[in-house]
């Protein structure tokens, strides 16, 4: 890698880890993917411990839990193969040594394998014993960085593919700037949707699992990871909440006494991603009853604008 492409890699690393919304995910992925790559090749040799920029060693880590986060919104299993090359290879605990050395240490590591593979089976006779617990560690041990050597490799091939399944435009926005001076969904409570939706997966653990359920939670599953986002799609989010509404309420005409609390829980989370997105927040008041309430049930309500509900008074 020439010291031009190293720079780049280093500043996109760092643009990742700063949480910039800019390039697109993808673009990161594919970052990530170089990263790796690049790692791979910094273990040259049987007789060199590591060779590579100092900065995008100590991130390595970092890396990792980056692309951990990533991988929640994409099939299970790409995250699970991901999770299980570095437990195999103990990544984390190789990296974290090898990020604690200084580079004198890292360079005398190197200097004495070296020495040990050119003096063949002589070497145990010369070998000083002054060296430190880190530098004696297995995990720094030839095989044990052969195998990491094989294990990056796969990571960044991992990480190549799973780049195509994110979109050019992750960060797209919803189309909701033409109503941002009176509904912005950014100013959303998200801790407390998240909650709501949890509730709500509760009660449908707690009735018998059929197509149904199963259906609503897989749509449940898939609404906590667009909220946990840094930046969700609102649009996805409302249209497949109003989606689990309908069929929820079509279940309950069926079967009332066990939809009708997850019902009420759908209909509370619909209630604050309204109440929450508002900018001006006295222009509605809070679920009133019908303005002319008499004689009706207090189950129909709606939403109306103070000015409709509250006579003016009289001067």
């Amino acid at each position: 890698m020439t010291e031009e492409e190293l720079e780049k890699l280093r500043e996109s690393i760092s643009r990742t880890l700063e949480g910039r919304d800019y390039p697109s995910v993808k673009d990161k992925m594919l970052t990530v993917s170089s990263y790796y790559r690049y790692m791979s090749t910094s273990i040259a040799s049987d007789e060199i411990l590591i060779d590579c920029d100092r900065e995008l060693l100590s991130n390595f880590e970092a890396v990792y839990l980056w692309l951990i986060e990533q991988l929640v919104y994409l099939p299970a299993h790409l995250k699970d193969q991901v999770e299980n090359v570095f437990q195999e290879a103990k990544l984390c605990e190789l990296f974290a040594i090898l990020s604690s050395l200084s580079d004198k240490e890292i360079w005398t590591i190197n200097r004495r394998r070296r020495l040990n593979s050119s003096m063949g089976v002589f070497a145990s006779l010369f070998k000083i014993r002054n060296y430190s617990e880190l530098e004696e560690s297995q995990l720094v041990s030839t095989t044990h960085l052969v195998n990491a050597k094989v294990a990056l490799t796969r990571l960044s091939q991992v990480t190549k593919f799973s780049a195509s399944k994110f979109d050019d435009d992750f960060y797209a926005v919803d189309g909701f700037e033409e109503f941002s001076s009176r509904y912005n969904p950014e100013i959303i409570n998200k801790a407390r949707i998240v909650a709501l939706v949890n509730l709500l997966k509760s009660q449908f653990h707690e009735i018998e699992e059929n197509d149904d359920t199963k259906l609503i939670l897989e749509k449940l599953e898939e609404v906590e990871k667009e909220i946990n986002k840094r930046k969700p799609h609102w649009g996805l989010i409302f249209s497949t909440v109003f989606v689990i509404f309908g069929f929820t309420a079509d279940l309950k005409t069926l079967n009332p006494e066990v939809y009708t609390k997850p019902l009420e829980t759908i209909d509370a989370i619909l209630y604050n991603l309204h109440e929450d997105g508002q900018v001006e927040k006295n222009i509605s008041k809070k679920l009133p009853y019908s303005p002319n309430g008499n004689g009706i049930n207090k189950k129909s309500i709606g939403l109306f604008r103070r000015e409709d509900i509250e006579p003016e008074s009289e001067e």
